[in-house]
């Protein structure tokens, strides 16, 4: 069996006979896809392969294949996989920041593999670490793409006040002159292949789990361009996924290294959660419902009572002189709770996807010095967002999902010299999917073994 990279993008294997089966069958996964009936849509599964009919697939996918022929004890060839750019030497440092022994492990690994993902906790510095990489080949012109405007803005200032060269590509700018072009991937996607496709020599992705399908924007990115040298980082704990998405596997590479979260606490780079569980009774209209969508429109919506029970926790930590951000995931919900917040006498600023760019930094930079008290904010902050003076988080929003509890959470979990812990403020609901979903959130709480509290109202 022959595997053989072809160019930065694909490879190729080929074979015959039995060894082939078995890594065809190896190599197929389920795609979960939405068929439209007579009356709705109804979810429906297929199989698929990695490796198509010519015996094409992602080069990112050569580790995984060459593995499972190491353990299937099969006969396998591999060429040209050893083209590399640059020397794989130790980090050399930076004259304006000081890694710590986990960035500099990161660093090196990056160097070592020459592609694939970098994981480590928010607030741990991803950043940094790419500045760090970007700074041992100073020859190379980098692509920095991320999927918001606010963690554009939010990095491009970082890396220009640590003495970078960038240029923007975002909100109608097309720049690509800088040594890092800092872009979003929406912006990106628009230009022509012609571009960039050949422009770049390392191609870097912030919260790379969003890399999680073979179409869509990054997959027609990342598929054209020419670049060897590729990494994404991001803050998703590969447990908690099940492992990696295939794309992001194919189209950058595997795991490479990885930071988790208790080693961030235990070496006291992190602030340590400390969980506050607000208790509140089940709301009575949820009785005669039985739609989710319904159910959580009347149970954490617009349910009053728990929307001031929040607004009540955060006006109290205002009155202790710390800050709050409060995430939903409703523009409604969000709107709401900014409407209760005014006539609490607590200021507070509401943001969401239509907010302008340069509103959610103005915020970000005076929530940052404590000028704001509380901020609310739909899944535009629930990601990358640097603010290392917030001292509570409430997830006003619910939900089960452990990576989007876990992104929460991230958002306070930066330590600074006058926080040690970052208090984190969930809800108790009750009545129908609701209970279940808390009970999910509990489990990740307890089996981090953070300090949990419970407040009854």
């Amino acid at each position: 069996m022959l595997i053989e990279q072809l160019d930065p993008v694909w490879a190729k294997v080929s074979g015959e006979g039995e060894d082939m089966i078995k890594l065809l069958t190896f190599t197929t996964y389920e795609e979960t896809f939405y068929r439209q009936g007579p009356f709705k849509k109804t979810r429906q599964i297929r199989k698929k392969n990695i490796v198509d009919k010519r015996g094409l697939f992602f080069a990112g996918f050569i580790p995984r294949i060459v593995l499972f022929c190491q353990q299937q004890q099969l006969s396998f060839e591999v060429k040209n996989t050893k083209t590399f750019l640059f020397d794989r030497v130790p980090y050399k440092g930076h004259e304006r920041f000081t890694l710590r022994e986990d960035q500099t492990y990161l660093v090196d690994q990056a160097m070592q593999h020459q592609r694939g993902v970098l994981v480590a906790p928010t607030g741990s510095g991803k950043t940094i670490i790419a500045c760090a990489i970007i700074h041992q080949l100073p020859k190379f012109k980098v692509a920095f793409l991320c999927h918001t405007k606010t963690l554009v803005n939010q990095t491009r200032k970082e890396m220009t006040e640590w003495g970078f060269h960038t240029s923007l590509c975002s909100e109608g700018t097309k720049d690509l002159s800088g040594n890092i072009v800092v872009g979003t991937i929406q912006s990106f996607s628009r230009l022509t292949p012609e571009e960039y496709c050949t422009m770049f020599d390392m191609v870097i992705i912030d919260e790379a789990h969003h890399v999680s399908s073979f179409t869509g924007q990054y997959a027609t990115v990342l598929s054209r361009m020419y670049t060897p040298t590729r990494f994404g980082l991001t803050a998703t704990p590969i447990n908690a996924s099940g492992g990696i998405p295939l794309a992001m596997e194919g189209l950058l590479g595997p795991v490479v290294g990885e930071i988790d979260l208790n080693y961030g606490i235990q070496e006291n780079i992190l602030a340590e959660p400390c969980i506050k569980l607000l208790v509140v009774p089940k709301s009575p209209v949820l009785e005669n419902l039985s739609r989710y969508a319904d159910i959580y429109s009347k149970g954490v919506v617009e349910y009053r009572r728990r929307n001031n029970v929040i607004l009540t926790e955060a006006l109290q930590l205002h009155k202790a002189g710390k800050t709050t951000l409060i995430l939903v995931n409703k523009i409604h919900h969000g709107e709401l709770l900014q409407v209760l917040a005014e006539a609490k006498g607590l200021p507070a600023v509401f943001l969401h996807g239509a907010s302008p760019g340069e509103v959610r930094e103005a915020t970000r930079e005076t929530f940052k010095k404590k000028e704001i008290p509380c901020v609310i904010a739909t899944t535009v902050w629930k990601e990358g967002v640097n603010i290392p003076s917030l001292d509570c988080v409430i997830n006003a929003a619910g939900g089960k999902s452990e990576i989007a509890v876990l992104q929460s959470i991230g958002r306070g979990l930066r330590r600074t010299k006058d926080k040690e812990q970052v208090i984190i403020v969930d809800i108790v609901d009750q009545g129908k999917y609701l209970s279940e979903h808390f009970a999910q959130r509990l489990s990740l709480y307890l089996e981090n073994n953070w300090p949990i509290f419970y407040d009854r109202h």
